[in-house]
């Protein structure tokens, strides 16, 4: 409270309102401080409750992929391993039978050998057989 244009001193009850209309405003204006700061204090506390909320459904979707691809992964590797096993069966069948193949080719080149020379011996045993009989002929 001024006393307008002039600059005179304002008087001791006129102070004492000024203090005591400053006061009061001052006092509202806590309390407004006071009530907008719970307010915010509530707003953050409901968005934080919301917060936590959507990260712990989003952990607990996480923690369920995990466990799902863990299961994923381990039948995976199940199959992996079976799979790994039947190839590792069908090289030492593979193995096996190359070596019976290769045994029966040395048995059949044995055996071609044989044949041939009996047939170039019974070739042989019929042209001495042939000649005789020509020569008897021919006497």
């Amino acid at each position: 409270m001024t006393n307008g244009p002039i600059d005179q001193p304002m008087s001791n009850d006129e102070l004492r309102a000024l203090v005591a209309s400053n006061a009061r405003a001052i006092a509202a204006l806590a309390e407004e401080n006071r009530t907008g700061f719970a307010q915010v204090r509530e707003e953050n506390r409901a968005g934080f409750a919301q917060v936590r909320e959507e990260l712990q459904r989003e952990i607990s979707d996480v923690t369920s992929m995990i466990a799902s691809n863990a299961e994923e992964i381990a039948q995976t590797q199940a199959t992996v391993q079976e799979t790994s096993q039947q190839v590792q069966i069908l090289i030492e069948e593979g193995k096996a039978d190359r070596a019976e193949a290769q045994q029966q080719r040395q048995v059949n080149a044995s055996e071609h050998a044989a044949f041939r020379e009996q047939f170039q011996s019974l070739l042989l045993s019929f042209t001495q057989e042939i000649r005789q009989i020509w020569q008897r002929l021919s006497a």
